[in-house]
């Protein structure tokens, strides 16, 4: 419903003056961004219903103060308690029960206030679910009005769902074109029962958008007289279709961009893959490496027996030359102190009187012996 904010639901707003609206649906908050605007440019409320929103509540009330009133629940649970409420944006459940009855919930409390009921703006009135109930909780409907349905999606002219369709992940209703099924439907039934004069406006494109507003309220505002004509001009068709076409090109560059994503994640995948072989090639070889210092590891632990054999015997080698070494010292000793003793005999002897007294005798000997 976001889209069509600038193309005719803001001039609808500005032409209620509106000063309460009610959006049920939230969603990523695209629309509900929009319409605080034009609050804090008005001082206008937001009461934004939806059970399981993608925004942060807390913080949006927190960034918009008292122009957003946040219903975390269902709208049955919560229309039928908003009064004066000027415009309403349906984009909740899309199926026949829920619309329906929140279309009488929101003309029951007007009346019932004595006020007219607010213009209400219903998201989804074409192809998928213009015809065609959705649940995002089937248990929520009651069974009597819960179309037989399975999670298998829609292809534009096809009536048997498929897998490879749009929205396969959601509880679609498996047949359409049918009593009380889809939103077209509940707009065109609570029109057709209501004691009101409703006067409806389609506007396609974009899953197509329906406005409902009565005919007092439409009598007593040309203002918003002319914005609803206006959907019927050539330059409104025109701007819509250039519409569409912005969004077809849109989806077009997002298909490109996801194929040239996808081929840039392929190449990033391929040096990956190169990287890793690369990191597998380096731990292949320092695997043969260390099995190689394995290998040669292990040879040497086979060669400790041998080695400590060796070494017992060269042990006791050393013991034995060290007990040689220690017996040749003591010889030596011995024979030292038998040297000493000996120089000190032959001291005493040649410092005798008798070696002296005889010392010309044993040089007379001497010379006869040379004669």
């Amino acid at each position: 419903m976001n889209r069509f904010w600038d193309l005719l639901l803001r001039d609808i707003t500005e032409a209620a003056r509106a000063r309460c609206i009610v959006e049920v649906g939230v969603a990523s908050g695209k629309l509900t961004r929009k319409v605080l605007d034009y609050c804090a440019s008005v001082g206008a409320v937001l009461h934004a219903i939806d059970p399981e929103p993608q925004i942060d509540p807390e913080k949006w009330r927190d960034s918009h103060g008292g122009r957003l009133i946040f219903h975390r629940a269902r709208s049955l649970e919560v229309l039928g308690g908003i009064h004066d409420a000027d415009v309403v944006f349906l984009d909740g459940d899309h199926n026949w029960f829920t619309v329906y009855h929140e279309l009488r919930l929101l003309e029951n409390t007007s009346v019932n206030d004595g006020s007219l009921p607010p213009i209400i703006a219903l998201h989804d009135v074409d192809w998928p679910y213009g015809r065609r109930d959705m649940y995002y909780d089937p248990d929520s409907v009651p069974e009597a009005h819960r179309q037989p349905h399975r999670k298998l999606g829609l292809v534009p002219g096809e009536t048997e769902l498929t897998e490879d369709g749009l929205n396969a992940d959601l509880n679609n209703a498996i047949s359409g074109d049918s009593a009380h099924n889809g939103v077209r439907t509940a707009l065109e039934d609570f029109g057709a029962e209501s004691e009101l004069d409703w006067q409806l406006f389609y506007v396609h494109g974009f899953h197509g958008l329906g406005v409902a507003v009565t005919k007092d309220r439409l009598d007593q505002n040309e203002e918003l007289q002319r914005a609803l004509e206006s959907l019927r001009t050539p330059r409104f068709l025109e701007t819509q279709v250039q519409n569409l076409e912005l969004a077809r090109i849109d989806l077009e560059l997002a298909r490109v961009r996801a194929v040239m994503e996808g081929d840039r994640q392929l190449a990033e995948e391929r040096d990956s893959h190169a990287r890793s072989m690369a990191s597998l090639l380096d731990r292949v070889e320092e695997r043969d490496r260390l099995n190689e210092l394995l290998v040669d590891a292990e040879r040497r632990v086979a060669a400790v027996p041998d080695l400590e054999l060796r070494i017992a015997d060269l042990e006791r080698e050393l013991a034995d030359a060290n007990k040689a070494t220690e017996t040749a010292r003591e010889d030596a000793r011995l024979l030292d102190e038998r040297l000493t003793r000996g120089q000190r005999v032959l001291t005493d002897v040649f410092n005798s009187p008798s070696w002296r007294l005889t010392k010309p005798l044993r040089r007379a000997k001497h010379l006869l012996s040379r004669s």
